[in-house]
């Protein structure tokens, strides 16, 4: 088959558009995920893109989450990093924020520090 441009670019619309669909399955199973953490448990990054069928997509997670709207129901505050401390950063408003929902959830924030033993989920 002889390539042209108008071939080549079928190729690329039909790859974007596979990526598109990808990421927008990882991030349905992501959030999926997400609203199956119970309140007053807490889940790392790693551990709910493997929940949500993705292992090895900690990052993925992350930027899945990072891009929720400010008006989300989805229960964003209940993950938290591998070290079990809020990834956000401490003084912002969302460090602040996710503090104050995991608390009000019964969840015992101590130095800045959680215990994934007592309030880690383990599905």
């Amino acid at each position: 088959m002889k390539k042209t441009a108008k071939t080549s670019t079928k190729v690329a619309d039909a790859a974007e558009k596979s990526v598109g669909t990808a990421l927008a399955q990882s991030k349905a199973a992501i959030y999926l995920a997400l609203m199956n953490i119970p309140e007053g448990k807490v889940i790392a990054y790693g551990q709910l893109a493997k929940l949500a069928g993705l292992p090895g997509n900690a990052r993925l997670a992350g930027k899945v989450l990072s891009g929720l709207p400010n008006n989300t129901e989805l229960p964003w505050h209940r993950v938290i990093n591998s070290q079990g401390k809020i990834s956000l950063p401490e003084g912002s408003p969302g460090h602040a924020e996710q503090k104050r929902r995991l608390e009000a959830e019964g969840v015992v924030v101590k130095n800045n520090k959680i215990s994934l033993r007592i309030y880690g989920y383990n599905n």
